[in-house]
């Protein structure tokens, strides 16, 4: 459905098809969704009672903010759509991140021990390098070069 409406909105105002852009025109139009997308969760964030420096009951205008919502899916999609995510490959993602982030419930994820020191990135995001050492030890290496604690990369890649 976001995919003809994006037909419909480029087509109005002379742009082709997502598919024919340039490199450079997506990274234009993921900014330009993303500062959208972001425009319209503050626009969600309005509908309650977000301020603790406020007085007065707090509150949240349901609807309103449910609306907001969905005009924020709009432009996520739309970020999904230029980065060519097939509907059946985003719903493989997410199921795959569900079963990450579960996980990571069952096994005390503190945000913080399985995450590169140098990158900031989650190691069982990316794909670690082994190699050894001159002394022969296993090591492991994140892609921005930091050596990750052997430890805990074994823990992160488990039995895989």
């Amino acid at each position: 459905m976001q995919a003809e409406l994006q037909r419909k909105i480029r087509g109005r105002i002379g742009q082709g098809e997502i598919a024919d852009q340039t490199l450079t025109e997506r990274i234009e139009a993921i900014k330009g969704n993303v500062l959208a997308l972001e425009h319209e969760l503050h626009e969600l964030i309005d509908e309650m009672s977000w301020k603790d420096w406020t007085v007065g009951p707090p509150f949240i205008n349901r609807d309103a903010a449910v609306k907001e919502g969905v005009d924020a899916l709009h432009f996520l999609v739309n970020i999904f759509l230029h980065l060519d995510v097939t509907p059946a490959e985003l719903l493989e993602l997410y199921t795959a991140k569900n079963a990450v982030n579960h996980r990571r419930q069952d096994t005390g994820y503190d945000g913080v021990t399985t995450k590169c020191t140098g990158c900031g990135r989650a190691l069982e995001d990316i794909s670690l390098t082994q190699v050894h050492s001159d002394d022969g030890a296993l090591v492991f290496l994140c892609p921005c070069g930091k050596t990750v604690d052997t430890a805990v990369a074994l823990s992160v890649l488990g039995d895989d």
